[in-house]
């Protein structure tokens, strides 16, 4: 059988999301085009673990997933919805600590950009148009247009 080499970006995808949401990318694609849910199914767990992944407070995770203290007291479990934002996050994370590891892209991701009017770029996961920007900004990181 022939052995795939993986990149940087993957691997690193991968840990994380085993780290984060007990599941893999993959998976994660699979669950929410079909419309359900896998990996770790406590929200509470998932926003511990992408809290301490992002450097943020627990409070700054819920709005990265872009849910309120109600919402989460309310229905303590992952949703779709949850699952596909903490994707997105998780992928834009691998993005950049395949690049710079894991601490320092915490250190980027928490740090505000000059590229961005002077926010982190960890303010823009909770919508798509921030996501989007961050995608642009990363494919030009990776390009080694800036840092």
């Amino acid at each position: 059988m022939l052995n795939m080499i993986q990149n940087p970006f993957t691997s690193t995808r991968e840990a994380l999301f085993e780290q984060v949401l007990d599941t893999t990318p993959n998976e994660v694609i699979e669950a929410v085009l079909k419309q359900t849910v896998v990996g770790e199914p406590s929200l509470e767990q998932v926003l511990t673990r992408l809290a301490s992944l992002l450097g943020v407070s627990k409070t700054d995770a819920l709005v990265v997933l872009g849910i309120s203290r109600s919402r989460k007291s309310k229905n303590p479990d992952m949703s779709v919805e949850l699952l596909d934002r903490t994707y997105s996050a998780l992928t834009l994370f691998a993005r950049v600590a395949s690049i710079l590891g894991q601490e320092e892209a915490k250190v980027w991701f928490g740090s505000p950009k000059r590229m961005l009017d002077g926010a982190k770029p960890v303010d823009l996961l909770a919508t798509r148009v921030g996501v989007g920007k961050l995608e642009n900004m990363l494919t030009a990181l990776e390009d080694g247009t800036f840092l």
